[in-house]
Order: C-alpha cells, then structure tokens, then sequence
C-alpha cells in the first residue's frame, strides 16, 4: 500500500484494505473475527473514511456480511443485510453485489431455519428471484450462487436428500467451472 500512495492511488489504496483486512479475519489474524479491525485497518476509522467515499463503506459492509455467515453471527449479517440494501442500485455491475447477494439468501435461509417464521422464506425466495434473473441475462458468474442458494431452500423446504444432494452437486460443479 506504500506505493498506491507513492503514486497517488489512495482511493485504490483504501478500497485495497478492505478485503485484505477480510482475508486476514478468515485467516484467524484478528480478535473478534467479524469486525474489520486487525494488521491492516480499524473498522472505525475506516467508516468514518466511508463517510468520505460510499465505495469504502459499501465494501466494508458487504465484507462484514459476508463474515458473520461464515461465523453464524446471524444477528450482525441480518444488521449487514439491512446495510447493504441498496447495494445493487450505487454499485451496478460490480460483482461485490452479486456475492452479497449470496449472503443475503444465505443470511435469511438461516433465519428462516432458526425461527421458522414464513416471512423469511418469502424474503428468501425473493433473493433467489433476483439471482435467477442475473443468469437468466448471461450472468454466469453467479449461477453457483443460484445452485446453493436453491439447495438451502431445498432443505428449508424438507425436500427428500436426493434432490437436495443433486442441488449441492450442481453447486459445486458449476464453481469449479
């Protein structure tokens, strides 16, 4: 990063920070694995930097969701869900949409699991709506996205184990590819 501001590049310099600091909580290098505050950055200095410049918060906000599924920190992913809403509408074509996209479902499947309360697979089924529209315009790139997300709703539906293998099968492969 010394040479991004050697040369000028600090708006690189600072989105730059976001996903490294990410990689390095699912690394186990810092305290509390689901805030962005560790070698690289301090999640709070960093939000008021975000205040600055959107794009900074919106990556922060899509990594921290992405961090509490991997953690079950439902609580904090529902918070970045929340966050995260008008994700699609201040960053089009970025991919950091469709992968919080992914983390969206997820988030909801789990509360759906969790609380058994109908709502969520409403909002669930939404998300996998969204994501069956992007491939459906040639977003290949998120069709594994679809494939696991329409698993997880397999088993929330209590669909028999074929089936919901078959999902996780077409998961997998389609990543791979």
């Amino acid at each position: 990063t010394t040479q991004m501001q050697d040369f000028g590049l600090e708006y690189n310099r600072l989105i730059s920070l976001v996903p490294w600091q990410l990689a390095l909580n699912l690394m186990g290098a810092a305290d509390n694995p689901c805030v962005l505050t560790g070698k690289v950055m301090d999640q709070e200095n960093m939000t008021a930097v975000g205040k600055e410049i959107p794009f900074v918060q919106h990556i922060m906000n899509a990594s921290r969701l992405c961090l509490a599924v991997y953690f079950d920190q439902y609580d904090i992913a529902w918070e970045m869900v929340k966050a995260t809403k008008d994700l699609a509408k201040t960053n089009v074509g970025q991919s950091v949409v469709w992968r919080s996209s992914l983390f969206e479902g997820l988030t909801i499947l789990s509360l759906a699991r969790m609380t058994g309360d109908r709502i969520w697979k409403k909002r669930a089924k939404h998300v996998i709506s969204r994501v069956e529209a992007w491939v459906s315009k040639g977003n290949l790139n998120c069709i594994h996205n679809l494939y696991l997300l329409r698993a997880e709703l397999a088993v929330l539906e209590g669909q028999d184990e074929t089936s919901v293998r078959a999902s996780y099968d077409k998961a997998i492969s389609s990543a791979g590819r």
